[in-house]
């Protein structure tokens, strides 16, 4: 696929990993149980709107990668934009001790809390499969960068054969 429509296929995971992460800040912020005004609980909504914020500069970078002098640059900022989604998903978000300390809190106050953090595990289970994508898009951008500005002719043949490149000499 040629890189242009990698690029596109970027911006929709982009699109759809922004998605989930709004519906991840509606639910913590919004959605939370009236009696929640505690710091835990506005520390899971600011490292939600950290995440949209990672997103917003993705999805810019991504739209600055469609000029090729900008490309490696602005593909660079999307991936480290889309890692720190991860690592905060997994540090802030998803880790044991929010786990616990949600189970512990749904317990403690019950009705409405139990409810809510069962919303919160399927905003973050919703989360894992546009963050992959949004991976996996950012992976093809990257090899058909790579492969457009080397000409595709001066890669070594254990590189091309690793990354399932058709031999030189069989080029076009």
């Amino acid at each position: 696929m040629a890189y242009s429509k990698q690029l596109d296929q970027l911006s929709c995971e982009l699109e759809s990993l922004t998605e989930a992460l709004r519906l991840m800040r509606v639910t913590f912020a919004e959605d939370k149980p009236s009696q929640a005004d505690l710091v835990f609980v506005d520390r899971l909504r600011d490292s939600a709107e950290d995440c949209l914020g990672c997103a917003a500069e993705a999805r810019f970078a991504q739209r600055s990668a469609r000029q090729r002098d900008l490309a490696p640059a602005s593909l660079a900022c999307c991936q480290k934009q889309v890692n720190e989604i991860s690592l905060r998903l997994s540090r802030d978000l998803g880790n044991w001790k929010i786990a616990f300390e949600l189970d512990r809190l749904m317990r403690q106050h019950k009705g409405e809390w139990i409810g809510w953090v069962g919303e919160i595990e399927r905003s973050l289970d919703r989360l894992q499969g546009p963050v992959h994508a949004a991976n996996n898009a950012l992976q093809a951008c990257w090899e058909d960068l790579v492969v457009e500005q080397t000409s595709n002719r001066n890669i070594h043949p254990q590189v091309r054969e690793s990354a399932g490149l058709a031999p030189a000499d069989q080029m076009e």
